[in-house]
This record gives structure tokens, sequence and C-alpha cells, in this order.
């Protein structure tokens, strides 16, 4: 049950199938000017089904949030066989009870998914990302405060301890500075993401990081394209 049955640029939805991995529907509604947001580490391998089982989140939650805020309607086997039928097709639904946020996170306790309306949104700009190395993760939490109380919205913001930094060299030979105690990945998709670049790099700068790095190149559109090692 691995196959897209629908996207429609005009509702902003894909029904699809549980099989379907959380890359492969990425991509295929990229190709409609359109995006959908969650994107788990394994967003590689991960399936849909997965995904609204485990309520999963993704990298940029911070902006974009969660699955079971893409989620609008599903079918449902129950475990008497039955078929149930929750949500909707439309952007608004206030009508009687919200059935189908009780299924994502169940992880298969009260029924089995079958298949998914989801919700998608206008693709981003290509998103910019900093990093800035910091000399404890503490430091690093401050500027992730003072990035959010600035009133920043940025689509990523990660932070890799020296242990989590060494793991990923070690897995994937990434070349991350393992002496760092802390890195802070911080991105931004907007039109214009050059001034929120720079007040983030002031902030970490304040923070006490003791490097700041800005971008140099665009990675891939969204934030399905991640930076190194934030797989």
């Amino acid at each position: 049950m691995d196959r897209i049955l629908e996207i429609s640029p005009v509702d902003r939805i894909a029904v699809v199938e549980p099989g379907v991995v959380n890359a492969v529907l990425s991509r295929a509604v990229g190709e409609h000017g359109l995006y959908y947001p969650p994107d788990p580490s394994s967003w590689e391998t991960c399936t849909i089904g997965g995904n609204i089982g485990t309520a999963s989140g993704g990298l940029c939650c911070v902006k974009y949030g969660v699955t079971a805020e893409y989620v609008l309607g599903l079918e449902v086997v129950l475990a008497d066989g039955r078929l149930l039928s929750t949500g909707r097709r439309t952007a608004k639904g206030v009508a009687g009870y919200d059935l189908t946020r009780l299924f994502v996170g169940s992880e298969g306790s009260l029924g089995i998914v079958v298949k998914a309306v989801l919700a998608l949104r206008p693709k981003p700009p290509r998103q910019l990302v900093l990093a800035a190395e910091f000399p404890s993760a503490a430091a690093a939490c401050d500027a992730v405060c003072a990035i959010m109380e600035r009133g920043h919205t940025p689509s990523l913001l990660e932070i890799m301890d020296r242990t989590t930094i060494r793991a990923v060299n070690a897995m994937a030979q990434m070349g991350l500075p393992d002496t760092t105690e802390a890195l802070l990945l911080a991105a931004f998709d907007t039109a214009d993401p050059g001034p929120d670049l720079a007040a983030a790099g002031e902030l970490c700068a304040a923070a006490g990081a003791t490097q700041v790095v800005p971008p140099r190149t665009r990675p891939s559109p969204s934030c399905c394209s991640r930076p190194a090692g934030c797989r």
C-alpha cells in the first residue's frame, strides 16, 4: 500500500496509502509547487503510516509543526474489521469530535491506517543555514532562546552536543568539529533570509559562540534538504 492516490494543488492536499515513503511524497508534491512539511530524520526511509502512528516531528517543526497538524482525514481498519473514515478534505473542519487526532500517535493500538488525507503548503524559498560553535550546550541554548525571543522564525534550529557530533563523524564521516562542545544550526527560508541570518549570527556571538559560519551556498529547497550532520 504505497501509492500516492491524489495530489490536489487546488485543495492543497495529498491522498496517500500508509506505505508511501515521506521523501517520495515530498518530491512528488514538490513537482506541483507544494510542500509537505513534516520531515523526520529518517525521511528517506520512513513511511507516512509510521509517521502518523508515532505522531512524528522533524527538524523543521520549530516553524512548520509536526505530523498531527497535517493529517486532515484517515481511513482506519478497526479491530473488528470495520472501516472507519474520519476527518475531511477541507481547510476548515469544526464539527463533531476530532477522531483523526485520536488516531495520530496511537501506534496502531486503535486501528490500522489504510489511507490518509494530508495538508500541503506552498513550497517555501530555498533555505540558508548558518552554523555556530559554542563552548557549552548551555550557551547554545541561550542563543536559541535569544533567537526566538527576538521574534525570528527559523525554519530549523538544531543543537548537536559533543557526543552527538562525534557519533555523526564516526558514522558518516561528515568532518564536523569534534572538539566543539556544542554546534547550533539555524536556517531561514524566507524570501530574503539575509537580515534574519545576520541577526541570528549576532545573537549567537553574544551568547558566547566561539565561531559563527555564515552560509556560502544555497542547499536544496525546503527543510527536506538537511545540512551536513543533521540527518
